[in-house]
């Protein structure tokens, strides 16, 4: 193992040890004495911070840091970590305080004159096209923090019809050019599927009694989905319908294929048929539903009324 990434490790290593031994060091990495020292001495260099106690129990104490240490990278890597930033600067509206460009723009003026113009001439002839934000999303902030800190919120939201509801956020992510989150509803045990953008309020409840750890969350999410998506369907696609699933597949739907022919397969509730139809929708020609029948009138019925806008 090269130095400069046996120090990458040993950084890793020692991120979670508040204290440590030279010998558990060596140990770990299989090296002597002196290979130990030298790469304290160089992590220190790095920005690692450190003090040491002498005596028979003597060691190593790390110092709290909110900055964190210089890592090395090869030139492979800091171009893989533009081209991913590039690629999420049209990702507009985030949960952070910074934006992608800023973010890419404070690690460019970092880099060699060299290491800038290699990655530069990178990102000049590779490019990633994805949906961009479609839609004004204020809370996600509040949101994100209300995940981690497994608090109850108390929003309120207008989508078809306004709502004031107390919900524990399980999952923020972003779909199609909108952000979404999956939230329990305290008062009705039963979970939702929301749009950031449909909130008109989002507040830390004054009672937290009910919250939930993420583990029991995470049980409590699952078991509600594995009774509430109770209807299963079927659909034939052809190769342009199977490059349009693999797009963009949603919970709860696999690709199938039996005998050369591909299908998709998986389960929905009936309260997500409007839903459910306008998704088959967007694969035109090259989808046909074949199950069940109460989803295939659907499905026909949405056809029809396209067809006849231009009947008229």
């Amino acid at each position: 193992m090269k130095k400069s990434e046996r120090l990458n490790h040993e950084l890793i290593f020692l991120s979670e040890r508040p204290f440590f031994q030279l010998k558990d060091l060596m140990a770990e990495f299989q090296i002597s004495k002196r290979t130990a020292l030298r790469d304290m001495a160089a992590l220190e260099d790095m920005g690692l911070a450190f003090y040491t106690e002498t005596g028979k129990n003597g060691g190593y104490h790390l110092v709290s840091q909110t900055l964190l240490t210089p890592i090395y990278f090869t030139q492979d890597d800091l171009t893989m970590i533009f081209y991913a930033l590039n690629s999420l600067r049209r990702l507009s509206v985030t949960p952070f305080d910074k934006s992608y460009p800023q973010i890419f723009e404070k690690l460019l003026v970092s880099l060699s004159t060299a290491q800038r113009e290699y990655v530069l001439k990178i990102l000049n002839v590779l490019e990633f096209y994805d949906v961009p934000v479609i839609s004004s999303s204020t809370f996600l902030r509040e949101l994100l923090e209300a995940t981690v800190d497994e608090h109850i919120l108390h929003i309120d939201y207008k989508q078809t019809e306004r709502l004031q509801q107390l919900i524990q956020v399980y999952k923020v992510f972003y779909r199609s050019g909108i952000w979404f989150f999956e939230a329990y509803l305290v008062d009705e045990d039963k979970w939702k599927t929301y749009r950031v953008d449909c909130l008109l309020a989002c507040e830390r409840a004054e009672n937290q009694e009910n919250r939930q750890k993420r583990t029991q969350l995470e049980k409590s999410f699952r078991a509600f989905y594995q009774d509430y998506l109770t209807i299963s369907f079927k659909c034939e696609i052809d190769g342009a319908g199977k490059e349009h699933f693999l797009k963009g597949a949603y919970r709860d739907m696999q690709l199938h294929e039996e005998n050369g022919q591909y299908y998709i397969v998986g389960h929905f509730s009936r309260e997500e048929l409007d839903y459910m139809v306008q998704y088959l929708i967007t694969f035109g020609k090259h989808l046909t539903v074949m199950e069940p029948d109460f989803l295939r009138e659907a499905y026909l019925a949405e056809l029809q009324e396209i067809v006849d806008r231009y009947a008229q």
